[in-house]
C-alpha cells in the first residue's frame, strides 16, 4: 500500500515532465511555422534559444547551423520539461477532479503567466534579444495556446478521475473481500 502512494506520488512528476516536452514540440512546431507566416527565419526561434548559453553570435545566419539546432532543442526540451513538471506538481492536487475545460483554462492561464514572467520580467534583464520577437504572435499566442493550453489538454487526456479510481477501489473490495 505504502509502494502505491509513493507510485502515485511521483506519476504527477513524471506525467508533467513527459507532457511539458510534448506541449513544448507542438509549441516550437507552432512558433516555427508562425514565423514564416511573419517573414521571419523558420528557424529564428532555436537561435534565439541557443543565445541563452551559446553567444549571441548564433544570432548571425553564418553561424553553425548544427550547433544552433542542437543546442536550441536541448534548451527547449528541458524547459520545457521543467515548465511539465511545475504545472504537474501545480495541478496534482485536482487534476484527478478537474474537468476538461477547467484543465485547458489553467493550462492556457500557466502558459500566459509563463509568457509574462520569462518575456517581461526575465528577458529584458537577462537576455534582451528575446524582447525582438513578435510578442503578440510568438509570444502570447505561442505561450498561452500552444503551450499552456496544449498541455492542460495532455493532462487531461492522462490523468484518471477520481470518480474511476474509486470506482476501481470499489470493484477491488468486492472481488478480494
Amino acid at each position: 500500500m505504502a509502494d502505491q502512494r509513493q507510485q502515485e506520488s511521483r506519476q504527477p512528476v513524471a506525467q508533467g515532465i513527459v507532457l511539458g516536452i510534448l506541449a513544448g514540440i507542438v509549441f516550437l512546431s507552432a512558433d516555427m511555422v508562425m514565423n514564416s507566416m511573419l517573414g521571419t527565419p523558420f528557424f529564428r526561434l532555436l537561435r534565439l534559444i541557443s543565445s541563452v548559453v551559446l553567444d549571441k553570435r548564433e544570432l548571425d545566419p553564418s553561424y553553425s547551423f548544427t550547433a544552433v539546432v542542437t543546442v536550441g532543442l536541448i534548451i527547449h526540451v528541458a524547459l520545457s520539461g521543467l515548465y511539465g513538471l511545475i504545472f504537474g506538481f501545480v495541478t496534482s492536487w485536482s487534476a484527478g477532479s478537474l474537468a476538461t475545460s477547467s484543465l485547458l483554462v489553467y493550462g492556457s492561464l500557466f502558459g500566459l503567466l509563463l509568457w509574462l514572467v520569462n518575456f517581461y520580467l526575465i528577458a529584458p534583464v537577462a537576455f534582451p534579444q528575446f524582447t525582438q520577437i513578435n510578442q503578440f504572435w510568438n509570444g502570447f499566442v505561442a505561450h498561452t495556446f500552444f503551450y499552456g493550453t496544449v498541455l492542460g489538454w495532455y493532462l487531461s487526456l492522462v490523468r484518471p478521475r477520481r470518480l474511476d479510481i474509486q470506482e476501481s477501489t470499489t470493484e477491488k473490495e468486492r472481488r478480494y473481500g
